[in-house]
């Protein structure tokens, strides 16, 4: 039920963090969006809990190199973002995500690194989110959510050639090619 995957949740991470990469070849580079959405579930009474949703947002980079997986690259960048604040490295985050199921139990278990020497961050855990399940999953709601901004924000650069982000146009050839 719900309300016992709620309760495991909240009792288990501070933040739930969706992401769900997409990836399209527009003239001759290789666009990526990983949509990102941040949940916090909260006890309202002894028996019901509430799930908010305070940020959401996406990384857009292009031309991944090939070893690289984008969803992996979309997960470490961001890990990085979010540890780079020393305070937020005492917060239990988990990521949901579709992508790499076989390989979430080493990932966990630092038994893996997810790229090269890069392994999940002790306060980092990954769950599986179904991409095409029913929405009374809160962790298939999310990857689903997260899809939907990254397929929003491609066809966006498709159709128009830019981005829309605060006011600021950005054209494909701004957006990043990944360093790690």
């Amino acid at each position: 039920h719900q309300s016992d995957l709620f309760r495991h949740l909240s009792s288990s991470f501070d933040v739930l963090i969706g992401i769900d990469t997409n990836t399209k070849t527009i003239g001759s580079e290789i666009l990526s969006v990983s949509g990102i959405v941040h949940c916090v579930i909260t006890k309202s009474d002894p028996n019901s809990y509430h799930a908010d949703f305070p940020w959401h947002g996406a990384i857009l980079f292009r031309n991944c190199p090939p070893e690289l997986h984008p969803e992996k690259f979309g997960w470490i960048t961001e890990i990085k973002r979010i540890n780079s604040n020393p305070q937020n490295r005492q917060i239990r985050f988990a990521i949901i995500t579709d992508h790499d199921l076989d390989n979430h139990i080493p990932y966990n278990k630092k038994q893996k690194p997810i790229y090269s020497n890069f392994y999940l961050p002790d306060n980092f855990q990954l769950l599986y989110g179904r991409g095409d399940g029913s929405n009374e999953s809160l962790l298939t709601y999310l990857v689903k959510q997260c899809d939907q901004k990254s397929t929003d924000i491609i066809k966006e650069i498709s159709d128009k050639g830019y981005y829309q982000h605060e006011g600021k146009n950005f054209t494909i050839d701004q957006i990043p090619i990944p360093k790690l």
